[in-house]
């Protein structure tokens, strides 16, 4: 019988919440430590982080109010993080068979139709229309839908 996909989905947890962190291994010299991963949002309103001692926990911080909007906690590391090049939507990818997606809005998760296929990497083209999704030996295009200009996004469209 073919794989079922398995339902994936994110819950909104209360404050304060214990996240996942993994001490560095004390025989590996130079572990790595602190942010590991830093980028801006298209409108520079918005920075996301992964802190090398949480792989598996993307920070969204709030440049312009000076605070943290959302912490994205995954079952597994966080490989590729990117921006859409012309809205605020921001894509990750865990080396599994779903697209991860955040917008201010929220956040959701979108399985890919392909048998055996895992995201290992992710690029948006320049206009922001499509995502090549990559795995270990094949590659795909998606083609993403632009958000409305009100950015009101619902994940039930």
């Amino acid at each position: 019988s073919p794989e079922r996909p398995f339902r994936v989905r994110y819950e909104v947890m209360e404050v304060p919440i214990n996240l996942p962190f993994q001490k560095p291994p004390a025989e590996k010299p130079n572990p790595k430590q602190g942010i590991g991963f830093l980028s801006w949002s298209n409108d520079s309103q918005y920075i996301c982080t992964r802190n090398d001692s949480m792989p598996t926990v993307l920070w969204v911080w709030n440049i312009r109010q000076l605070e943290l909007t959302a912490i994205l906690v995954q079952k597994d590391p966080i490989r590729v993080v990117a921006w859409d090049p012309t809205c605020t939507r921001l894509v990750f990818c865990t080396g599994s068979t779903h697209l991860y997606m955040w917008t201010p809005s929220g956040a959701f998760c979108v399985h890919v139709p392909l048998p055996q296929f895992s995201i290992t990497d992710l690029k948006w083209n320049s206009d922001g229309s499509c995502l090549l999704l990559k795995d270990k030996d094949t590659f795909c295009c998606a083609a993403v839908p632009l958000l409305p200009e009100s950015s009101e996004y619902s994940s039930d469209e």
